[in-house]
């Protein structure tokens, strides 16, 4: 269940990054509050889905309802990624569109993955 929980990884990776130069420089209109909110929420989401999956193991008597309580509380964590694949299609505006095609362009990978001992890699496909 832990390995399945993006969320909490991903922010313990770019908290412990920090806040950089790279970072600005790669997401402009992205602020220290704006970054420091969007991952101490981020930490919150995923800490509420390791604790929600564990009351589900504890309190359900069967396996097969312990495996449908998963599949809904894994559809309902997808449903982020839903709405940026329908953004990427235009379904909310061009605006909205050209603002998730430039997400999708910019990576972001903490040194919880690249196992360097710079603060981060930023790759904006151009």
């Amino acid at each position: 269940v832990v390995f399945t929980q993006d969320d909490t990884i991903i922010a313990m990776g770019q908290l412990g990054d920090g806040y950089h130069a790279r970072l600005r420089e790669a997401f402009t209109e992205m602020s220290f509050a704006k970054w420091l909110l969007s991952n101490v929420c981020r930490l919150l989401v995923g800490c509420l889905e390791l604790f929600v999956a564990f009351l589900l193991v504890v309190q359900e008597e069967s396996v097969i309802d312990i495996f449908l309580n998963f599949l809904a509380v894994s559809f309902v964590s997808e449903v982020d990624n839903m709405a940026h694949v329908l953004a990427l299609g235009g379904f909310a505006g061009r605006r909205v569109q050209d603002m998730a095609e430039r997400v999708q362009e910019t990576s972001y990978l903490p040194t919880i993955w690249t196992r360097r001992t710079t603060c981060c890699q930023v790759h904006t496909r151009r």
